[in-house]
């Protein structure tokens, strides 16, 4: 089932500057703190993880995921879901997906959240999907 409420909340950090291991609206976020934030917001979790590095290790990343998550398959995204995708080399980044023409993501190529269309490229670079447990 679509989470919705997901969806909304994080376009609420549409524009959002972005900052490396930030959590503020104000200051700024990076894309695992959009998820940070969302959680929060929504009360499902206050829990948090900022001791990475500026290229987080994938099997950081995951770990920290998984607690509060369960893996879906790629072909069966729903909105408001994660996406694990690769960065340069490696697994690093995170989205919030919202349809299949979207994602929201606070993406530090153009320093801010945004909204961006889920087009080929980003399909071929998604790894791994994720669902809330609620």
């Amino acid at each position: 089932m679509p989470d919705i409420d997901i969806v909304n909340k994080a376009r609420e950090y549409l524009g959002v500057k972005f900052l490396h291991r930030g959590r503020d609206k104000k200051r700024g976020i990076d894309c695992i703190g959009l998820w940070v934030c969302i959680l929060h917001d929504l009360n499902i979790t206050q829990d948090d993880y900022t001791t990475y590095g500026r290229y987080p290790r994938p099997t950081i990343a995951r770990e920290k995921v998984l607690e509060y998550f369960y893996k879906v398959n790629l072909e069966d995204i729903q909105p408001g879901d994660m996406l694990y995708i690769k960065m340069r080399k490696q697994p690093q980044h995170f989205a919030v997906y919202t349809d299949k023409e979207s994602i929201i993501h606070a993406f530090e190529m153009v320093n801010k959240c945004v909204e961006s269309r889920y087009d080929k490229d980003w399909k071929d670079k998604t790894v791994e999907a994720y669902r809330v447990r609620r």
